[in-house]
């Protein structure tokens, strides 16, 4: 359940976290507008964009897939490093990650598709908060954690883009 933070997380108690948070909800509302308004595309193409936005997922989704551990080292403190958990983790994030450079390729490859570009739309507004904004609400990141917390809502800035 989305909500499940709420019961077991920690919640947002920390200046760094709040102003991660917010810098992430513009992105979350960018994606947003960009789900239910027409692109003009004067700025930026839907093409370009959705070719960039693959580029970007692609670098996560390659991360997760092919070094789960680096991906896991990089971004948080504490994670199970043996045992069961550790080859569950493993076995997930391989997982989710070949959904992701599926999902990646799948842009690239209809980039300009209007439904495409829609649902990809909901879709980033989503993982914006279901990936980076959870993680940094439930775990324990590191400084690099970062990355993710500014690339994903500046996927929602390059579909806001095409609408002007």
């Amino acid at each position: 359940m989305v909500l499940d933070v709420m019961a077991h997380g920690r919640g947002l108690k920390e200046t760094w976290q709040i102003g991660q948070f917010a810098f992430m909800a513009i992105g979350m509302a960018a994606s947003a507008v960009a789900l239910f308004m027409t692109p003009a595309e004067s700025m930026l193409s839907t093409t370009l964009a959705m070719k960039i936005v693959a580029v970007i997922y692609t670098v996560f989704g390659a991360q997760m897939f092919l070094v789960p551990v680096f991906f896991l080292s990089e971004n948080f403190k504490g994670w199970p490093e043996q045992g069961m958990a550790h080859l569950y983790l493993l076995f997930f994030m391989r997982m989710f990650g070949l959904l992701i450079l599926t999902i990646a390729a799948t842009m690239w490859l209809l980039a300009g598709e209007e439904t495409l570009f829609k649902i990809f739309a909901a879709f980033n507004c989503v993982m914006i908060f279901q990936g980076p904004g959870k993680a940094i609400q439930m775990f324990d990141v590191t400084e690099k954690h970062i990355v993710p917390v500014i690339l994903l809502p500046a996927c929602g800035f390059l579909l806001a883009a095409t609408l002007v």
